[in-house]
């Protein structure tokens, strides 16, 4: 099972990513198995820097229903300068999609999980591992 998909399951079951009060969709991307938020819109990548993000603290409720966070699991916050630009990769499948990341948190099983929005609308959530850091946007981007 690739990655972002055993991620999604683990995490799908939670109430917190897409409980009643969240106008979350519980569908998935065909692509990359990410749980798609349908009401948060589109980034403009030329501001990219002003989405809003999870900095060092654990993402609660409020923040994932304000759009600071994907989840809310009770992690332990990962220090890194949010938000960055990012490519997930899925090995499986070979596509890479641009991301802005605001959320990176450690799960109980060590694995650090991240929350990124989709720069055409939506979020999602992978590993650390299935993402390639960038300081700034590149021509994937376009």
């Amino acid at each position: 099972m690739p990655p972002l998909t055993l991620l999604a399951k683990t995490l799908a079951p939670l109430p917190a990513i897409h409980g009643d009060s969240l106008p979350l969709s519980p569908r998935l991307h065909p692509r990359y198995s990410l749980l798609v938020a349908e009401s948060w819109g589109a980034i403009d990548i030329k501001s990219w820097r002003t989405t809003p993000a999870m900095p060092r603290r654990t993402a609660t409720d409020q923040d994932v229903e304000a759009g600071r966070a994907v989840f809310a699991v009770g992690g332990v916050p990962v220090e890194l300068d949010l938000p960055f630009p990012a490519v997930v990769r899925e090995e499986e499948v070979g596509e890479e999609t641009a991301v802005i990341v605001i959320q990176a948190e450690r799960l109980d099983d060590g694995t650090v999980a991240v929350g990124f929005r989709l720069l055409d609308g939506g979020t999602g959530i992978a590993t650390l591992a299935d993402i390639e850091i960038l300081t700034e946007p590149d021509d994937r981007f376009r």
